[in-house]
């Protein structure tokens, strides 16, 4: 039984054994609804005629089995099942041209998958913005064997979203025109949302313990959540349990916003809800949220501790440094990793490491604005990501919780360290990556007296991988924010062979191209993995390649004429208009 005292616990979007095994199946007509969340009426992408789409709920070891049905009319659809790593099903993954083509308007697709890690997680549309339409919703997997079992009294599930009054084809196209939006400010959202709509009022029983699963998949924003006079205690995050308590701090985070020089006057940052113990009584008045006065702690996840205990992986045999920035190219505001800004290309990336034998070993057989880089099975990959951008970037990893290694925040260095250290020249090897056996740096954001990790003067310009201790015990995220001219490190084991997407997860960035593709393990994935004939089917309706490289180039895969390097024309949508009429 729970203790007396009232408290909730909390989980951040698990990792542990299966139980009894059963084929829990959905179908999922994907179309057009008016919907009104936030009292704004508007178009909203539905599921079955509903919004928001339904919560699925599956246990460890579950198949989880979906017919999918696009009949939106004007667009292709994916689906993509956020955290869950897919081992061996890549195809069943959805990113758009990663693993699969978008399912073409009218047609159908079937995702089919065992769900092996218990947790917090959703599923949404991983095409071109569909998701901040309203495509997303919980994916909740129960573990009957979880540590916390005998903890809490009741779940329930709270998500949180940024939303906007305007649809995303035409966001997305002000957004990436250079000429229209010279700054590249992204769309600031006009309200917040608590379990998609607003004043929720939520019904709690004096006490009990409460186990919270609380999801925030925001187009854009940082969402504070914050609870009046309860104790909340972290036992997961990205379905990784955690060890560690913490008192935590639903508020859109302005702070990103700043700049930003036309806000309109009605965007309203704050969502409210209540915790109702007695219907009968009459609501409080809304918090006031200020940062500034919450006598609460934010969270800092480098600090939680895994409940498995998994050690630090040592010795990284693979490392690649991606630096990351903004810049404009072909007419739009485009963004990238070491100046590559990620575009789909003819083939999917899955479909032409299964297609070109022993050339799936080599990064540009994938097209050079896949931006490929190719690991080694079974090796340990540590991977720096570099922030030359003057904001945060949530940075997610498909097919994989990676360790934490190393985490650094840095907000006030002077531009004249950002222009030195982009004409550094780092010792790379063939492949694009960084060798250590030549240049032992890592090509990082230099610290500050104040800051949180101080290095020795002579590391200034550069991470040093035995200089800059890493923790014995690091947590694991598929996610994690990236800070603002800051840098993070991340370790994996290339033990999934497949082919995993690399993005940041603002929707604005990762349709701008801010993305990359590891192919790991690639002749291992051709004897174990195989592409879906509905994916193949849905390929060829659309006159689309199924085999070969980047370009479809089936007999000479060195040969890359007719990849795509160049950035889609705007508008992004053609063709039927995707506007629909407000109710």
């Amino acid at each position: 039984m729970a203790s007396s005292r009232d408290f909730l616990v909390l989980a951040l979007l698990c990792y542990l054994q299966i139980s009894t095994a059963k084929v829990v199946t959905h179908h999922f007509n994907i179309g057009w609804i008016n919907a009104a969340p936030d009292g704004y009426m508007r178009p909203v992408v539905a599921i079955n005629g509903e919004f928001p789409p339904p919560t699925l709920h599956v246990t460890t070891g579950d198949e989880l089995v979906i017919h999918t049905i696009n009949n939106l009319g004007n667009s292709s659809a994916t689906l993509h099942f956020h955290g869950l790593w897919q081992q061996g099903g890549t195809a069943q993954d959805g990113p758009f041209q990663v693993s699969q083509c978008g399912i073409p308007a009218e047609q159908s697709f079937t995702y089919r998958f065992l769900v092996k890690q218990p947790g917090t997680y959703f599923y949404h549309s991983h095409f071109q913005g569909q998701y901040p339409d309203g495509l997303r919703a919980p994916l909740i997997v129960h573990d009957p064997d979880s540590p916390y079992a005998d903890s809490y009294d009741e779940e329930k599930v709270i998500t949180l979203s940024d939303w906007y009054h305007d649809q995303m084809p035409n966001l997305l196209s002000y957004y990436l025109n250079s000429t229209l939006n010279p700054d590249s400010p992204e769309p600031i959202p006009y309200s917040a949302l608590l379990n998609d709509r607003q004043n929720v009022p939520l019904q709690v029983q004096p006490n009990k313990a409460y186990f919270l699963r609380i999801i925030n998949f925001a187009a854009f924003s940082q969402i504070y959540l914050h609870f009046d006079e309860h104790e909340m205690i972290i036992i997961e995050v990205d379905g990784n349990t955690s060890k560690h308590n913490y008192a935590a701090l639903a508020k859109l985070d302005e702070t990103m916003f700043d700049g930003y020089p036309d806000i309109p006057p009605e965007v309203n940052p704050n969502v409210n809800a209540w915790l109702v113990y007695d219907p009968s009584l009459p609501l409080p008045p809304p918090l006031n949220i200020s940062l500034d006065t919450l006598n609460s702690t934010i969270i800092d996840d480098f600090t939680l501790v895994p409940y498995d205990n998994e050690p630090l992986l040592e010795n990284p045999t693979q490392t690649f440094v991606l630096e990351l920035s903004f810049f404009p190219q072909d007419g739009q505001n485009r963004a990238g990793f070491n100046g590559i800004t990620w575009l789909p290309q003819k083939v999917p990336s899955l479909f032409t490491a299964l297609t070109t034998g022993s050339a799936a070993t080599e990064n540009l057989t994938y097209g050079a604005n896949a931006h490929a880089m190719v690991l080694n099975y079974n090796e340990v990959i540590e991977v720096v990501i570099n922030n030359f951008d003057s904001g945060g970037h949530p940075i997610h990893l498909h097919g994989h919780a990676p360790q934490l290694g190393k985490i650094f925040t840095h907000l006030a260095a002077p531009i004249s360290y950002y222009k030195q250290m982009l004409s550094t020249i780092l010792a790379r090897s063939s492949n694009g990556t960084y060798d250590p056996s030549k240049e032992k740096h890592a090509y990082m954001l230099p610290p500050q007296p104040g800051s949180q990790y101080i290095m020795p003067a002579a590391d200034v310009l550069g991470y040093n991988r035995d200089t800059v201790p890493m923790p014995k015990i690091p947590v694991k995220r598929d996610t994690r924010m990236l800070a603002a001219q800051g840098y993070t490190v991340i370790r994996f084991r290339a033990n999934n062979p497949g082919v995993w997407f690399f993005h940041c997860h603002m929707d604005w960035h990762n349709i701008a191209g801010l993305a990359a593709t590891f192919i790991e393990a690639p002749l291992e994935l051709q004897k174990t993995q195989y592409i879906p004939y509905a994916s193949k089917d849905n390929f060829l309706k659309q006159d689309m390649p199924v085999a070969g490289n980047a370009a479809g180039n089936t007999r000479n895969f060195s040969d890359l004429t007719g990849a795509v390097t160049s950035c889609p024309p705007l508008p992004l949508f053609t063709g039927t208009p995707p506007i629909l009429n407000k109710a």
